[in-house]
C-alpha cells in the first residue's frame, strides 16, 4: 500500500514539474475573446482570470479633456465652452499653441503714426500791448473800455513861505470833498481818487472817471479840452461818422474805409489842447496830428480830430 501511494505521489509530482517547465519555456497566449480561448495542445487547462475590458483613454489635450461616453447613455456629451476674447486675454494658457490669425482689436495696441505732421503755424494774433498810466506831466489817459484817467502835475513849492500853504493831507481832503459832492449829483460813483502825492516840489493828483462824459462834467475846461468822446468803430459806423484825411502811425495816408475795417478798435474824438496817452497802440489818426510815439499824441485843434487805437 505504501508503494502504491508513493507511486501516485511521484506521478503527480512529475506532472507538476512538466507543467512548470513548459510555462517557463513557452508563453501563455491569452485570447481576448473568452468564447474562443483555447489552451495549446499538450498543456493542462489552467483557469485564467476574467479580463475586464477597459476603454482606452484619450491623452489629455492642452485645453479639452477626454470624457468617455457609454454607448447606451442617452445623455449628451458635455460641450466645451470657448473662452471669450476678454477671458483668453486676461488669463493666457501656458500650453496654447500660437495662432497665425491676426489679433483682435481689443488686444492689439495702436502703433504711433510715422506719418510726418504739419508744423504748427505760429499765431498771427498780436499779443497784448497795453500800458499803464505813469504820468510825469499833466495829461489824460484813454483806456480801451472808454474810461478815462487824468493827471494834474503842478508846482507845490513851499520853500518861500514860513508856513506851508498846502499839505498832502490837506490837498487830499479838499479833493475828496469835490468828488463826494459830484458823485452825489450824478447818483453813482462816477469819479474816484487814485492817488495824491507831494514830492520834489510837485503835487500829482490822479483821478479816474467811468466815461468821457463824467470827465468833461467834472473837469469842465480845466484841461484845455472843449469836447471828448470815445466809442468803438462799430458805434462810429452806426452813427455814420465821416472822417477824412487819415494816416497810420507811420505817417502813411490811408483810406478811411481801411481805418474802419476792425469794428473792435476804438475811436476818440477830441477837440482842444491836451496831451493824450492811450492804453493801447495808436492805429490811425487825423493827418494833421503828429504822434510822439505809438501811445502818445498831443492835441491842439479847435475842430474835432480823430485817433483810432486798438
Amino acid at each position: 500500500m505504501n508503494k502504491q501511494t508513493n507511486g501516485i505521489f511521484l506521478a503527480v509530482l512529475l506532472v507538476l514539474v512538466m507543467v512548470l517547465c513548459s510555462a517557463c519555456t513557452e508563453p501563455v497566449i491569452i485570447n481576448t475573446d473568452p468564447a474562443r480561448q483555447t489552451v495549446p495542445s499538450g498543456e493542462s487547462m489552467i483557469a485564467q482570470p476574467t479580463e475586464t475590458q477597459v476603454q482606452p483613454t484619450q491623452p489629455a489635450g492642452p485645453t479639452i479633456p477626454y470624457v468617455p461616453q457609454s454607448p447606451t447613455s442617452s445623455q449628451p456629451a458635455p460641450t466645451q465652452t470657448q473662452p471669450s476674447p476678454s477671458q483668453s486675454s486676461a488669463v493666457p494658457s501656458s500650453s496654447a499653441v500660437p495662432s497665425s490669425a491676426e489679433p483682435s482689436t481689443a488686444e492689439s495696441t495702436v502703433a504711433p503714426s510715422t506719418e510726418p505732421t504739419e508744423p504748427t503755424q505760429p499765431s498771427t494774433a498780436e499779443p497784448d500791448s497795453f500800458i499803464e498810466f505813469e504820468p510825469t506831466q499833466t495829461s489824460i489817459f484813454i483806456r480801451r473800455d472808454g474810461s478815462i484817467k487824468s493827471a494834474e502835475v503842478t508846482s507845490f513849492d513851499n520853500s518861500g513861505f514860513a508856513q506851508p500853504r498846502y499839505t498832502e493831507a490837506g490837498l487830499k481832503e479838499m479833493v475828496e470833498g469835490w468828488i463826494r459832492a459830484f458823485n452825489v449829483s450824478q447818483g453813482r460813483e462816477a469819479v474816484k481818487m487814485e492817488s495824491v502825492t507831494v514830492a520834489d516840489a510837485k503835487a500829482t493828483l490822479i483821478l479816474s472817471y467811468d466815461n468821457a462824459d463824467s470827465f468833461m462834467a467834472f473837469q469842465g475846461t480845466e484841461f484845455g479840452l472843449k469836447s471828448l468822446r470815445v466809442m468803438t468803430i462799430a458805434q462810429a459806423k452806426e452813427e455814420e461818422l465821416a472822417i477824412s484825411g487819415v494816416m497810420d502811425v507811420n505817417g502813411v495816408t490811408v483810406l478811411a474805409t481801411k481805418a474802419f475795417e476792425n469794428n473792435l478798435n476804438n475811436l476818440a474824438e477830441i477837440r482842444g489842447s491836451v496831451l493824450v496817452i492811450f492804453e493801447d497802440k495808436i492805429r490811425f489818426c487825423t493827418d494833421t496830428l503828429i504822434p510822439a510815439n505809438e501811445y502818445t499824441i498831443r492835441i491842439n485843434s479847435d475842430r474835432p480830430v480823430y485817433v483810432i487805437f486798438k
